[in-house]
């Protein structure tokens, strides 16, 4: 038969995945941000100016996923085991506004406009960021306990920064470099496991208390010595890791852009001076325009990675698997052309 012959219901039955069914809490609210600011600017010699603003943000009702279903604390020891408290093992999840974030950022701007032909300008930053969510599809480690989630936010970025200018060359090309430079983000350290039966493979390792070696159980990595069975094996470490507690790679790029205009035709001519009908009036700048453009990231070719790998169970662990460019990091160019009218 070519058909092949379907398989009895009781293997279907014994084969079935539980049913995720996604709910919104009653009492979900929107997001709310808090924000203050102040700023400084002071006017410098030689046309420089610089400016310090200082942020404050809070965040409030955030948003993040919780399994409202996963086995009560204490009563799971298997896969399919331990007491729901909704009666069955299906996964039920909750998007709730419960999280809250804060933000403090400090930043300093430096303009110079040095003559006619050149501009320089600077920006720094130092951003420092906590909360205990990354968003809607951000699940706890533990459902039960939300304490252990305040850490890192995703956007915690230490330091930024960017150097740039303003250039006329001869020949009227116009040159816009910038070098760009960060600190790096956070990383979210799990053991790629699920030691509490709420279906979700995002439980974190605990800190060691022994030397890596010691246990199977125990590792090193670039970020510390971890036990990745605190539940098995509590004796080598209890100690939860925050979330987001590792650091990935830091960022250093440099963007060049390039710029020639032309222009062509006559304009319309301004009226003549009041009271001097005989006075020639200049001619005003062309007409039509083109304008060809040359935009070149990464100019030095340098390879900035992503983040790396956070998961424990990973071969790959520690590995950035791709980049924070595109065509994996390489020098890309831009080319455009403007005609206006």
């Amino acid at each position: 038969d070519f058909f092949p012959v379907a398989p009895p219901v009781s293997e279907l039955t014994s084969s079935r995945l539980p049913q995720a069914i996604y709910l919104m809490d009653s009492a979900i609210q929107a997001p709310q941000l808090y924000q203050s600011a102040v700023t400084l600017e002071r006017q410098l010699p030689k046309n420089m100016t610089l400016a310090t603003t200082y942020t404050n943000t809070r965040g409030f009702h955030q948003l993040r996923s919780r399994n409202i279903n996963a086995p009560l604390p204490g009563t799971f020891t298997a896969p399919g085991t331990g007491v729901h408290p909704y009666g069955s093992n299906g996964q039920l999840f909750l998007y709730e506004s419960s999280a809250v974030f804060r933000q403090h950022q400090l930043t300093l701007l430096v303009n110079a406009r040095l003559n006619a032909k050149y501009s320089l300008f600077g920006y720094y930053s130092y951003n420092r960021a906590q909360a205990n969510s990354d968003g809607a599809g951000s699940f706890p480690a533990n459902n039960y306990d939300l304490s252990g989630e305040w850490g890192r936010a995703a956007f915690d970025y230490r330091h930024r920064a960017q150097l740039g200018g303003n250039f006329t060359l001869p020949f009227k090309i116009n040159l816009s470099p910038a070098v760009n430079l960060g600190s790096s983000g956070p990383v979210n350290i799990t053991t790629g496991t699920d030691w509490n039966g709420d279906t979700n493979f995002n439980d974190r390792p605990a800190f060691a208390t022994v030397p890596a070696g010691t246990a199977p159980q125990v590792v090193a990595s670039r970020w510390g010595t971890f036990n990745i069975d605190p539940v098995g094996h509590p004796e080598y470490g209890t100690a939860i890791v925050p979330r987001n507690y590792g650091s990935g790679y830091e960022f250093f790029g440099i963007f060049t852009r390039l710029n020639r205009t032309w222009t062509f035709g006559e304009s319309a001519a301004p009226p003549r001076p009041a009271g001097n009908p005989t006075t020639t009036a200049p001619k005003g700048p062309g007409r039509y325009s083109i304008q060809f453009m040359a935009t070149i990231g990464n100019t030095l070719n340098h390879n900035n990675r992503a983040a790396p790998v956070g998961n424990l169970s990973s071969p790959f662990f520690g590995q950035a698997l791709s980049s924070v460019y595109p065509a994996n990091a390489n020098r890309f160019v831009y080319l455009g052309a403007r005609f206006g009218f």
